[in-house]
């Protein structure tokens, strides 16, 4: 096991980061504003005024913003950077099928043990159940099936029954339980292949890896 701890301090760092928050807000404004298709741009200015109206018609800015816009901003950009972060082991080589990984939200009940071990489990399955619907909802958790059998893409809704079907006919799946297990795996693989964590020569979001 390597020493991961450099990169968790700097995800905690990028979490609370103002220039994220903006950098991450000024790409989906210009996706949405100005580089979409023009029925797109049409469809966000008209979205962009009806709200606005409704809002100001209501007198309830501060609703709004406490509301809709700060999680649809700042802890949208949160989960988003957590999922992605934890989506492959973006240091290893080869293919996105072989880098990916399940993602899964859960513990062991602890059987036979004591009572305020009943009382973590259930806090952490409380933790599990934020993480499974504020950063991996839907078909999340099974992402690399969506690599390893990409022509099934239509029967997504039922990804989670497709991949345990492979995996139990001996399919080659990986799989992390709990959403700290997956990022740690890929900060491993980013400290064994990299020198000691150092900022990047660039902030642009243009620049981060796409699958």
């Amino acid at each position: 096991m390597v020493n991961t701890k450099p990169y968790w301090e700097k995800l905690k760092q990028t979490l609370l980061s103002p220039e994220f928050h903006w950098l991450f807000l000024k790409a989906r404004l210009k996706v949405n504003f100005l580089t979409s298709p023009l029925y797109r741009r049409l469809m966000a200015v008209g979205f962009t005024v009806v709200v606005v109206v409704l809002v100001s018609v209501n007198h309830s800015w501060l609703t709004f913003i406490v509301a809709w816009a700060f999680p649809l901003t700042v802890l949208y950009h949160m989960g988003a950077l957590l999922q992605f972060l934890s989506e492959h082991d973006w240091a290893g080589s080869g293919t996105n099928e072989s880098k990916s990984h399940g993602r899964f939200c859960g513990d062991t009940p602890p059987f036979g043990q004591s009572t305020l071990a009943w009382l973590r489990w259930g806090m952490r399955m409380v933790y599990h159940l934020f993480v499974r619907i504020a950063i991996l909802p839907g078909e999340m958790p099974e992402h690399d099936w969506h690599h390893h059998s990409p022509k099934d893409q239509k029967d997504w809704a039922n990804g989670t029954y497709a991949r345990q079907r492979q995996v139990e006919g001996g399919g080659e799946y990986t799989e992390f339980w709990g959403l700290e297990n997956a990022i740690d795996h890929v900060f491993q693989g980013f400290a064994q292949a990299s020198a000691p964590l150092e900022e990047p020569e660039s902030n642009s979001l243009d620049e981060l890896p796409r699958n």
